[in-house]
């Protein structure tokens, strides 16, 4: 076991209430905590530079394999939430999305509703500022910090954005988990899920202060506060049937591989944490009718 723990994380608000303090000196195991885009977070926990990573659940899903999940701990919504698809054309016209937030897990629930209703789009990352892209382009996914900080701007144009989170919600009546700390197998131990898990204490505890960094980003204060008490920051069994109804969906439209089994930490009951034992006792696998069959969301519906 390393003496300090190589954690890495998105510096989105939304992420920000499982890290509060992670970075902090603590004589009992400290983190060596990482900011860095979804990408550069994947491949730096498959190349071994970090022992755990605040991952999309997205990416988690495709290196199932080869990560355990951290029992109880997520970013995920049921309804609103940071991911928008800002739109100039009308819905029915969209074949193309420009992503300004390339590996988000908000670029796979698009594509899966999108390939639910009959219609595949190609997905773009776009590494300009996000303002350029919602001029130039007709789809524009926007997620994180600039999707609050933008979503002023859904009232300019027509069509109105959608909101994936809202949208996903509203046809599967699940929740989406959008981020879940994926550790490489035997980093982690029941001394670190404990630090972790009071992070997230920390976190919720103080949402108030987290909102306060938002004028600093250019995301309005009222704006900051109701996205981070929109979220909920756990794992538990309806967050499960959310994520593998995203999973099941997608690999039924071809956008994953057969979703390997998700591995949970075994901490067992000395963590404290019931919904460790909750993640272990469900069938995190079983299909839910909604993913026995394409997802019905029809994109071309006004």
């Amino acid at each position: 076991m390393p003496v300090r723990w190589r954690a890495g994380a998105p510096g989105d608000l939304a992420a920000a209430p499982l890290i509060c303090g992670l970075d902090a000196p603590a004589a009992d195991g400290p983190f060596e905590l990482s900011i860095a885009p979804p990408l550069e977070l994947a491949r730096r926990l498959d190349e071994g530079t970090l022992d755990l990573a605040l991952l999309p659940a997205s990416e988690i899903a495709r290196r199932a394999d080869a990560v355990q999940v951290v029992p109880g701990l997520a970013v995920a919504s049921e309804g609103p939430a940071d991911a928008i698809l800002h739109l100039r054309v009308p819905l029915a016209e969209v074949r193309r999305i420009v992503s300004t937030a390339p590996g988000h897990a908000a670029e796979l629930v698009a594509a899966t509703l999108f390939a639910s209703g009959g219609r595949a789009v190609a997905i773009e990352s776009w590494s300009g500022p996000p303002e350029a892209a919602l001029v130039a382009h007709g789809a524009v996914l926007v997620a994180g910090d600039d999707a609050w900080r933008l979503e002023a701007v859904a009232g300019r144009h027509s069509p109105p954005p959608l909101n994936l989170g809202a949208a996903w919600t509203e046809l599967t009546g699940l929740p989406m988990v959008w981020w879940a700390w994926a550790a490489r197998p035997g980093a982690i131990d029941r001394r670190t899920y404990g630090l972790m898990h009071a992070a997230r204490t920390r976190g919720r505890r103080d949402l108030g202060a987290i909102a306060a960094w938002g004028p600093a980003r250019g995301i309005a204060l009222e704006r900051t506060q109701a996205g981070l008490n929109g979220m909920a920051y756990r794992l538990g069994r309806r967050q499960l049937e959310g994520w593998n109804a995203l999973r099941n969906a997608a690999h039924a439209q071809g956008l994953l591989p057969q979703p390997a089994r998700l591995t949970f930490l075994r901490l067992g009951a000395a963590s404290g944490c019931s919904v460790a034992a909750a993640a272990r006792r469900v069938n995190i696998d079983s299909h839910t009718d909604v993913t026995r069959s394409p997802l019905p969301w029809h994109p071309g519906r006004e």
